[in-house]
């Protein structure tokens, strides 16, 4: 594995405070997702391709997004990955990447009056 792809994994292992390496891909994460039919990654695959250091397959999907942090992936996994962490970790990945962002200038000026934690929520949904 080149040395940028062990840089991102380190960065998801520090993120998130868990250890992609330690999933053995056994799938009980994907049996117990209530959202997995939403999902164009299971995350059993989004770890896989962490492993993998396929980082882009996983940052350009929806599943980071899909996933509600329900907790399910992580009480069953028999590793004790906390999974839902590590989603966390790829969304603030894709966040810092700051790549597809709605300008703020594109705001319809409606928007003005809104409360700001509002406009916030909105901009991270929309970017994702």
């Amino acid at each position: 594995m080149s040395p940028d792809i062990m840089h991102e994994l380190d960065r998801i292992d520090t993120l998130s405070g868990q250890m992609i390496s330690l999933c053995m891909q056994c799938g009980v994460c994907s049996a117990s997702c209530p959202n997995v039919l939403e999902m164009d990654l299971t995350p059993r695959a989004v770890m896989h391709h962490a492993q993998l250091g396929q980082m882009d397959k996983i940052l350009s999907g929806k599943t980071i997004w899909v996933c509600s942090s329900c907790l399910q992936c992580s009480v069953r996994c028999p590793r004790g990955i906390d999974l839902a962490r590590v989603m966390e970790a790829f969304r603030l990945v894709k966040l810092r990447k700051r790549e597809g962002m709605l300008d703020p200038a594109d705001l319809d000026p409606a928007c003005s009056d809104a409360p700001p934690i509002l406009l916030v929520a909105a901009m991270r949904k929309l970017t994702g």
